[in-house]
C-alpha cells in the first residue's frame, strides 16, 4: 500500500500481518479523496479506527493542517507511529488517541473537524455508532463532511441528530456513506 498523492505520494505504508486491520483499498481511498479534494487543504481531519494511519497520512500529504487519529489496538498504534515517523510527521501534526472510539469521541466534545473518516470493524453495528456519536457530540464542522466506510450489507441511518446522508459510493463489498449537517445537504 502506498500514499497516492501529495507531498508523500508514492511513499510506502508499512503493514504487519499480526495487526488486526483491514486497510481501505487504494481505489476506495483515491475515490474518497477525489470526492473531498476541495475540503482537504488546511482542514482538521479526524480518523476514527485509524489502523495503519494511511488515511490520515494521505490527508496530510494533500494539505490537511492537522490529523487526530483514534485507534484501539496498542500494536496497531505502534505500526501507525512507525508509518508517521517514516514520513517525518511529528505529533504536532498527527495526534494519536488510544482507546475505543465510543469512549474517545465524547472526550473530543467541544472540538470540531472539517473532515471525519470512520472505518470501524465491519458488521458489528459500529458504523452506525460512529455516525450517532459524531452527531451527538457535534464533532463535525458546520460545512464539514463525515465519511463512513462499512460493509455493503450494513444499513446506515439516513439522518442522525442533524447529520444527513447525502451520497453513497460502492467499491466491491465496501461502501462509503457521506454525511453533512442538514443545512448543507445540497448534493
Amino acid at each position: 500500500m502506498r500514499i497516492i498523492s501529495g507531498i508523500f505520494g508514492g511513499r510506502k505504508i508499512a503493514m504487519d500481518d499480526r495487526c488486526p486491520v483491514r486497510p481501505t483499498s487504494d481505489k476506495a481511498r483515491g475515490a474518497l479523496f477525489s470526492s473531498v479534494a476541495s475540503m482537504i487543504p488546511g482542514c482538521s481531519f479526524l480518523d476514527i479506527c485509524a489502523g495503519t494511519g494511511a488515511m490520515g497520512i494521505e490527508a496530510l500529504s494533500r494539505g490537511a493542517a492537522h490529523v487526530t487519529a483514534i485507534e484501539q489496538s496498542q500494536r496497531v498504534i505502534e505500526l501507525l507511529s512507525q508509518n508517521t515517523a517514516a514520513m517525518g510527521i511529528g505529533i504536532a501534526d498527527f495526534e494519536v488517541l488510544c482507546g475505543d472510539f465510543r469512549t474517545v469521541l465524547p472526550v473530543l466534545a467541544g472540538r470540531t473537524f472539517d473532515v471525519i473518516f470512520a472505518d470501524p470493524p465491519y458488521e458489528q453495528g459500529l458504523a452506525q455508532s460512529a455516525v450517532e456519536l459524531v452527531a451527538l457530540h457535534d464533532l463535525l464542522a458546520d460545512d464539514g463532511v463525515l465519511v463512513v466506510e462499512h460493509f455493503f450489507k450494513e444499513d446506515m441511518p439516513l439522518t442522525s441528530a442533524g447529520l444527513e446522508q447525502y451520497k453513497v459510493r460502492k467499491y466491491g463489498q465496501t461502501t462509503m456513506t457521506f454525511y453533512r449537517k442538514g443545512a448543507f445537504n445540497n448534493e
